[in-house]
């Protein structure tokens, strides 16, 4: 891996796995470049995964600082953003309600933290109200169908029914 190049991490998740760190990269399905970032010195090099596309294999990389790390690849159909917005979830078949952190948002759904113990499965339909971090301070609410939960970390994808224009161009054009 070559570091010359610093760029930021924003696509870089942590995974604990049997007491080492797996660091998880996500490559998009459409575009096999992928930025691999360096945990220890935070340098970055673009990566071309065509031979690699839709494997689940670890990796072991090294940096030309020296430093070696583990590292997977995890392949997406719409590229993930990093975000940090409070929300509140409600669940249409319950009605129970809960407070939200949005932690990561993609064309195809989002990915957010329960922040007090609420009982949440794989399958609930959720509409998840957050506000982004545009110049308009847009209010969204799509609906989601429950794909993961692990302890208080869900994940989900947008129904058929959410076609929400304001986060399309939140993801496409920031």
């Amino acid at each position: 891996m070559d570091c010359n190049t610093q760029h930021t991490a924003d696509n870089m998740a942590i995974e604990i796995t049997k007491g080492d760190k797996l660091y998880t990269f996500y490559a998009d399905e459409s575009d096999p470049v992928t930025m691999v970032t360096c945990p220890e010195c935070g340098f970055a090099e673009a990566v071309d995964l065509s031979n690699q596309k839709g494997s689940k294999a670890k990796f072991e990389i090294k940096c030309e600082c020296g430093h070696t790390f583990d590292a997977s690849f995890e392949w997406r159909r719409f590229a993930r953003k990093n975000v940090q917005f409070r929300g509140v979830f409600k669940n249409s078949e319950t009605d129970s309600k809960g407070f939200v952190m949005v932690e990561s948002l993609s064309l195809g759904g989002l990915g957010f933290t329960l922040l007090e113990d609420y009982k949440v499965d794989p399958g609930d339909r959720l509409e998840v109200s957050f506000t982004l971090d545009n110049k308009l301070s847009t209010e969204v609410s799509p609906e989601i169908v429950v794909t993961s939960v692990r302890r208080n970390k869900v994940g989900g994808r947008f129904t058929g029914s959410t076609r929400n224009r304001d986060l399309e161009v939140y993801l496409r054009f920031l």
